[in-house]
């Protein structure tokens, strides 16, 4: 993709970077690679940046003057642009528990389809996704890859509480609600893993560019996996591998 953003003024003490084309995965990595170049370069002028599937939103710190920095910014840019990415992936499997106690829209999106659970299940667990963004949530994975015929439209009206782990999905994505939470994604099942804790150095296990796996898991083995949790004898299984 290795083209220029747009930079446009986001407030008083924001800019935008916004890149045109389609999302994919060439376009996340270069969303990616300037996010974490920004927050390395210019980490005296930056509060915080909020990548999204084809934004940038940048946070100045107090007293940073904007038109400064998107002179600084821009000079610097093209060079970064033509620099190659990281290249290093992460493929988690990630255990789900399809069963209808916890995939409590599976008998409803079911009827409205004409599939069957299993096959739904069976779609659900085929792609390896891939994390474009966090957000929603603390940790919150949006995961793109779904199947077409899984993609269905958000409750009209959301639930008041999500119990965390509920794997659900909304529209063209599916995704992980990493704490207890209102929510209108339409939820297919649960995982007992946790993907983010406040007590660690970096909270949230997965990080945008990573890759999903969701592996189907009988609520016998939820159970198992969820005693090996708290004993603290559980750990995901991961490939990492390079491009």
């Amino acid at each position: 993709m290795k083209i220029l953003p747009k930079i446009e003024k986001f407030g008083e003490n924001a800019i935008l970077l916004m890149w045109k084309g389609t999302i994919n995965a060439a376009c996340n990595d270069e969303i990616i690679k300037i996010d974490k170049w920004m927050n390395t370069m210019f980490h005296k002028e930056i509060l915080e940046t909020v990548p999204s599937f084809l934004e940038i939103a940048i946070y100045l710190k107090p007293k940073v003057a904007i038109d400064v920095f998107v002179k600084q910014l821009q000079s610097s840019l093209q060079n970064v642009i033509k620099t190659e990415g990281i290249k290093k992936k992460i493929i988690y499997e990630i255990p789900v528990c399809y069963d209808e106690e916890f995939g409590i829209d599976l008998r409803e999106l079911s009827a409205l389809s004409g599939f069957s659970i299993k096959k739904i299940v069976q779609w659900h667990t085929k792609p390896v996704y891939r994390v474009y963004f966090l957000g929603f949530l603390p940790g919150f994975p949006y995961l793109g890859g779904l199947p077409k015929a899984l993609c269905f439209p958000r409750k009209k009206e959301p639930r008041e509480v999500i119990t965390k782990g509920s794997v659900g999905i909304g529209g063209s994505q599916t995704g992980i609600y990493t704490l207890d939470s209102p929510g209108g994604w339409n939820i297919l099942g649960r995982t007992p893993y946790y993907f983010f804790d406040v007590t660690k150095a970096i909270p949230s296990l997965f990080q945008a560019g990573d890759y999903v796996k969701f592996v189907s898991i009988t609520k016998t083995q939820f159970e198992n996996i969820t005693s090996q949790i708290k004993e603290g004898t559980y750990s995901l299984k991961r490939e990492i591998y390079n491009d």
